[in-house]
């Protein structure tokens, strides 16, 4: 609430004018529905958007690793082949921009995204009460300010971890420095780690010191940023180590996980290219096609919303309606008010 008090205060100051974007950054804070709701937004949910001049990066948990183009013309936002925002209004502080990529959308699309300049959002933070400190120049990373790292920070980290166990899972907890530097890193673990393994873990945490870009914030400021990761060897019948998997979950609290599902930034970029492929065929009215798209999507994040809508739009328009109510019934089960409607209008005689 304080936050949606505060930018109802400053989004009246707010005179649209044109915006160059390049070499900027810019913190999502909040996303609306068609109707003005917010939505709350899900961990592989792009946050951050970094404006360079060739170029442009989305983060995925906390990390820029996925380079696309992009363009701005007569306000519109253009990025990739098929992702396409409306320009709402802008200023130095605030970016107003509406989805308007695709036409078959779903209705539990977001529709408006409020972004923030990441060169004002300490002071919007403190000036709110919003900002996260632990002490007087501690600042508890979240989801509003971070520092973002540059690149692939999971691949960067497992490329250095080398430990001869067959699972691991380790929660950690370092300070970025303004200048860059790291310090105070912490480690726990569910194995019991040597001194030699703590110190290398450690040393990689360390040599991320040049990768991270950080918001401004005034001299004597530093982060506290915390990871847990999920990591697991696959062993062959010789025993040994013949692949791994892991999960990296930045401004995690513990290593509980439950049932969370965290997407590396590549199944992010996948997800996202299977997604705008399929609505592309679904403009054309290719369904079958387009559903084998959706499909793709849902095998790296079965619970995409977006996603269950268009196959249930796809389905229905080929006029498999009990297929459509399976969907449906998924986004009924997720809390989604209008795939409960839709469900209850066209399936309860069908099932």
């Amino acid at each position: 609430m304080k936050l949606l008090t505060a930018l109802i205060l400053l989004f009246a100051c707010v005179k649209s004018h044109s915006q160059n974007l390049d070499n900027t950054e810019w913190i999502q804070i909040k996303t609306l529905d068609k109707d003005g709701n917010e939505i709350n937004l899900n961990r592989n949910e792009p946050l951050k958007f970094y404006f360079k001049s060739d170029s442009l990066f989305r983060s995925t948990n906390e990390q820029y690793s996925y380079r696309e183009s992009y363009e701005i013309h007569n306000h519109i936002l253009s990025i990739g082949n098929s992702t396409k925002f409306k320009i709402d209004s802008s200023s130095d502080e605030i970016l107003v921009i509406s989805d308007i990529s695709n036409i078959y959308s779903s209705k539990g699309k977001i529709s408006t995204r409020i972004l923030f300049n990441a060169d004002y959002i300490f002071d919007f933070l403190r000036k709110s009460n919003l900002l996260n400190t632990t002490t007087d120049s501690i600042i508890q990373s979240d989801n509003y300010i971070s520092p973002t790292f540059d690149g692939d920070f999971n691949n960067f980290f497992m490329s250095k971890f080398d430990f001869n166990v067959q699972k691991e899972e380790l929660f950690c907890s370092f300070e970025v420095l303004h200048d860059g530097n790291i310090s105070n890193i912490q480690i726990k673990s569910n194995q019991k780690l040597s001194s030699k393994e703590s110190d290398r873990i450690k040393k990689i945490i360390a040599s991320t010191k040049d990768y991270w870009i950080i918001p401004p914030v005034p001299n004597g400021y530093r982060f506290n940023l915390n990871f847990a990761a999920n990591i697991s060897r696959s062993v062959n019948i010789s025993g040994s180590y013949t692949g791994s998997e892991y999960i990296f979950t930045f401004h995690a609290d513990s290593l509980n996980y439950g049932d969370i599902s965290v997407l590396s930034p590549s199944d992010v970029a996948k997800e996202n290219d299977n997604f705008d492929y399929g609505v592309r065929l679904m403009q054309k009215e290719k369904y079958e096609k387009a559903i084998e798209q959706f499909k793709k999507c849902l095998k790296t994040n079965p619970s995409d919303i977006d996603v269950l809508y268009n196959i249930a739009h796809c389905y229905q328009k080929k006029g498999n309606i009990e297929l459509a109510c399976e969907a449906w019934k998924k986004l009924k089960k997720m809390g989604q008010k209008d795939g409960e409607n839709l469900y209850n209008q066209n399936c309860n005689s069908n099932q």
